[in-house]
């Protein structure tokens, strides 16, 4: 055998023994959040009815950027928006909600506050 498919293979087995495999395929390996910021500051004014996203940034202790962090999301005042797992907020009801995100263990987190606004216009 030679070494680049050695080493492409030997690399694969390491991923599959990091990772770890169930009947569901390779489980998350959840990195250390040191912090979370809540982004997309387009979303603090909306209208009744609309829709719209936020992201967030995590880092790690050490200062680097987390791609697809394990987080939850949730909303005070689901009545005024209903917010789901990504991020994506949807306004309800003409009022104030504020948005949180939190690392699974609930020790680091960020919150936004929206208003939604009364939409005028026609339905």
């Amino acid at each position: 055998m030679n070494i680049p498919v050695r080493s492409t293979l030997l690399a694969l087995l390491l991923f599959v023994l990091v990772t770890g495999c169930d009947e569901s395929g390779p489980t998350a390996i959840e990195i250390p959040i040191e912090s979370l910021e809540i982004t997309g500051s387009g979303c603090a004014v909306m209208i009744e009815g609309s829709e719209c996203t936020v992201g967030v940034i995590a880092m790690t202790p050490e200062g680097q950027s987390i791609i697809n962090p394990v987080l939850r999301w949730s909303s005070m005042g689901s009545a005024v928006a209903i917010l789901n797992q990504r991020g994506r907020i949807r306004a309800v009801a003409p009022g104030q909600a504020t948005v949180r995100v939190e690392n699974t263990t609930g020790t680091v987190s960020d919150e936004t506050r929206v208003t939604v606004l009364i939409n005028t216009g026609p339905k």
